[in-house]
């Protein structure tokens, strides 16, 4: 005798809308492949995942010097949207945004920043690597610090985040621009003691002493 056929058995189940359903974690993940989707150039160093804001800095400052599909104005804006959230926390939007832009007023805010030359990078690294036909010198030298500071944390995961605002200091970077981009890079934000501590390392320097957070 011939078995009946599987389907003879087989349970019906009326499955209804109320029954279907995304977990928040199924959500995020959801967000972000498509916020992978809507990457507009390829992303040449290995910090991407670890450096979120500096990777949307690079692709904003290509969405707006080459495809001009986003205004001057709208810039922030743009990233705050694109980026994960809560990337551009403490402010921080305001010098991602500056140096999207392809000119940065050295002098605005404060003189004697004194403007990037991209040769300068090529006493501590290859500044061919940071060149970008649409991106601000200022961000090339971001994008150098990023590259610096990982090596840096390979050899010594410990290393404080006052030593990436030295080097910050050291190339040409001044005031709250400081304090964002050492969190933007390393995803700590500079403390008040250590901006204190930060303000007599720049008086033994000989450089003005400006403030490197916002209180």
């Amino acid at each position: 005798m011939e078995a009946p056929p599987p389907e003879q058995f087989a349970i019906q189940i009326e499955v209804g809308e109320s029954d279907l359903y995304v977990t928040s974690v199924d959500f995020e993940a959801l967000r972000h492949e498509e916020r992978l989707d809507r990457q507009l150039i390829e992303y040449p160093f290995l910090h991407k995942e670890q450096m979120p804001g500096i990777y949307w800095m690079f692709q904003a400052a290509y969405a707006h010097n080459h495809l001009e599909s986003v205004p001057r104005d709208k810039v922030g804006e743009w990233l705050k949207e694109n980026a994960p959230k809560g990337t551009y926390r403490y402010k921080s939007i305001r010098t991602a945004t500056k140096f999207v832009w392809p000119e940065v007023d050295r002098a605005s805010g404060g003189k004697g920043r004194g403007e990037f030359v991209l040769e300068d990078l090529d006493d501590w690294t290859v500044a061919d690597d940071y060149k970008f036909p649409f991106i601000s010198k200022g961000l090339s030298f971001v994008l150098a610090i990023a590259d610096w500071w990982v090596k840096v944390l390979r050899k010594n995961p410990d290393t404080a985040a006052v030593t990436l605002a030295e080097k910050l200091v050291e190339n040409k970077f001044a005031g709250l621009e400081v304090g964002d981009l050492v969190y933007l890079i390393s995803g700590a934000q500079i403390t008040e003691e250590e901006a204190a501590s930060f303000g007599s390392y720049l008086k033994e320097m000989g450089k003005r002493v400006r403030p490197i957070i916002s209180k």
